[in-house]
């Protein structure tokens, strides 16, 4: 038969592992609220990223276009350069001696 120190005892241990159960409860909510924190943080650096990486794309676009044009005014300040010295010769040659 069980007494009634087996009976004490028997709910004393129910007592602890319900508690031990209830922490572990809490212990999980924590941690969930902790994942769910770190998924808000990754999902916002991961639109910083996103951002980063359009902005980078339009700043690789400019500058490619911003070379085309220097580039272009490199090649007409040559050219205009080379005439001019070309209008000095002709004008050394065809001048009265």
């Amino acid at each position: 038969m069980v007494n009634s120190e087996d009976l004490k005892t028997l709910l004393e241990v129910s007592k602890k592992a319900t508690q031990l159960k209830l922490e572990m409860i809490q212990m999980n909510e924590e941690l969930l609220e902790e994942v769910q924190k770190l998924q808000n943080q990754f999902r916002e650096t991961l639109e910083i990223v996103k951002s980063i990486k359009s902005d980078s794309k339009d700043i690789l676009k400019k500058h490619d276009d911003l070379s085309k044009d220097v580039f272009k005014l490199t090649i007409l300040w040559v050219t205009g350069c080379i005439g001019l010295i070309a209008q000095c010769i002709a004008y050394i040659i065809k001048a009265p001696k």
